[in-house]
């Protein structure tokens, strides 16, 4: 016969195991639940810029309606890493926009696709340019681009620079204008010294051209320059002017500053000479120079001084300086050029002084197998 005691507790064990049989039913059904609904929950797209964080853009100048604005593009690689398509659409932004340089507008297009929405469907990758318009004076200044999805889809950003775009064009024509100026001034010395071209230059057994202080000080200035912009200092001090192309510019020109004493030694005269009549040591070989040969030295050398004052006056203009400080800086420029002309009109005129020219070099007596 049951007792009551016996009756209550098995109650009680199979009310508390069908509690914990329903509360492990309830949780395998959340789960699944959860499961199920990740499982069937909406796709999203997940995009990404490649390439550096920050670009530079190149600005040209526009006009229209009486306006003139700043226009740049922007080109970019963007990637879907996400599991659905996404349309794309930008927008752009300037860190200190001023009254005149502020965001105007900024338009995606993708040039391999006619016009319409961009679409980037899931582990694809779009090249898409952002078209942008600013207010006039802008370069030099630093930005943001965002570039957007659909409903759901984080936005990604990219940091942009704005740079003056310089022509390829502006870098020959101070390359041509420069070598011009350079010709006139070596067609002008040949007339004035035509009867005496031939003739060696009193200039003394030890001299060289490359003596000469504005020889020296135009390398020089190549180098400084080239530093300076490989430094990172030009950039700083010159900000939205891409430097590349004027340190190129730079190197060019003192090369052709280094040529000047090549072709001063080509010209020269090699012939073998004594100390003294009575001299009886072996004679040494010794170059007076050439009339021709100095003065074509000289231009070359004026072609790479013309050139670098040439490269700081398309510096200077590229920058977004005021009107009166681009012109106090190019009329110093300008000023460099009429005295290195002075001087090398000067020096070329005085070193082939008719007067001074068939004598016999001082304390050289020149004997016989000249080269």
């Amino acid at each position: 016969m049951c007792q009551v005691g016996d009756i209550n507790y098995r109650f009680i064990t199979d009310v508390a195991w069908s509690a914990c049989a329903l509360m492990v039913a309830l949780v395998c059904a959340s789960l699944g639940s959860t499961a199920a609904s990740a499982a069937t929950g909406p796709k999203v797209a997940q995009l990404t810029v490649a390439g550096s964080s920050t670009i530079q853009v190149k600005l040209g100048s526009g006009s229209g309606n009486g306006k003139k604005w700043d226009q740049g593009r922007a080109h970019l690689v963007v990637v879907n890493t996400g599991e659905a398509p996404s349309a794309l659409s930008a927008r752009a932004f300037l860190d200190a926009p001023a009254d005149t340089c502020a965001t105007k507008q900024a338009t995606l297009t993708q040039p391999a696709s006619s016009n319409g929405p961009i679409i980037i469907n899931p582990g694809s990758t779009e090249a898409v340019t952002v078209a942008m318009r600013f207010g006039v004076g802008c370069a030099g200044g630093d930005g943001t681009i965002v570039i957007s999805g659909g409903p759901g889809v984080a936005p990604v950003t990219t940091r942009f620079t704005l740079i003056h775009d310089v022509a390829g064009m502006n870098y020959w024509l101070t390359i041509l204008i420069s070598g011009a100026l350079a010709l006139i001034f070596v067609i002008v010395m040949i007339a004035i010294r035509r009867s005496v071209l031939s003739e060696t230059v009193q200039t003394g057994p030890g001299w060289s051209f490359n003596d000469s202080w504005l020889t020296n000080i135009t390398a020089l200035g190549a180098i400084l320059g080239t530093v300076l912009a490989s430094a990172g200092f030009l950039p700083d001090v010159l900000p939205g002017v891409s430097t590349g192309g004027f340190t190129g510019l730079s190197l060019l020109f003192g090369g052709l500053v280094v040529t000047a004493p090549i072709v001063y030694a080509a010209a020269s005269k090699w012939q073998f000479a004594a100390q003294s009549p009575t001299d009886t040591s072996p004679a040494t070989l010794v170059s007076p120079g050439r009339v021709w040969g100095v003065v074509v030295a000289a231009g070359f050398t004026l072609w790479g001084v013309f050139g670098e004052l040439a490269t700081m006056v398309d510096l200077t203009v590229s920058t977004n300086s005021g009107g009166l400080a681009k012109a106090f800086v190019i009329a110093a420029l300008g000023t460099a050029a009429g005295i290195a002309t002075w001087y090398a009109v000067a020096f070329a005129i005085g070193v082939s002084e008719e007067s001074k020219i068939g004598q016999p070099i001082s304390h050289i007596r020149v004997k016989s197998g000249t080269l």
